[in-house]
């Protein structure tokens, strides 16, 4: 399995970060982006809401039927064993076969969704516009992502 090389001492304040993964031999490269927590999404504990009292109706007694929200739980996702969101293509398989000719660097550590997204199009546009592109196993730059104020969402 490869190391990523430069993570953070602590990420609790990260959504995820970008990466670039280098073939050593051919000095090919792959940009991409994973997230350090997912949120899983658990049903509530039964009939209560999110401050821990019950619903009641109009005459002040206990609904028995009625689900409230769901309860947000963050856990780290398997970044630390995560090679590339290519499935079965040819770098992930690369990969798996012949770990040590490939390196994980982590380029960039993000704090927003918004941010992640949007510094993994630049890096591969970038490539693109300094005549890399052929160096590169990116073949598409898929963005969208809402702008805010605040620098885009959590």
């Amino acid at each position: 399995m490869i190391e990523w090389k430069n993570i953070p001492e602590n990420y609790d304040d990260y959504v995820g970060f970008v990466y670039k993964i280098c073939e050593k031999n051919s000095r090919m490269f792959y940009y991409g982006i994973t997230r350090y927590w997912k949120v899983d999404k658990k049903a509530p504990t039964k009939y209560k809401r999110k401050d821990g009292k019950y619903l009641k109706n109009k005459k002040g007694k206990r609904i028995l039927e009625t689900r409230t929200t769901k309860k947000h739980i963050k856990k780290e996702t398997d970044w630390r064993t995560y090679n590339t969101s290519m499935g079965d293509g040819y770098l992930a398989k690369e990969i798996r076969n012949n770990p040590d000719n490939y390196e994980k660097i982590i380029i960039r550590n993000c704090k927003t969704l918004c941010e992640l997204k949007g510094y993994e199009a630049y890096m591969v546009l970038s490539e693109f516009f300094d005549g890399n592109w052929s160096a590169c196993y990116n073949r598409m730059v898929d963005l969208k992502m809402s702008l805010s104020e605040k620098g885009g969402r959590q």
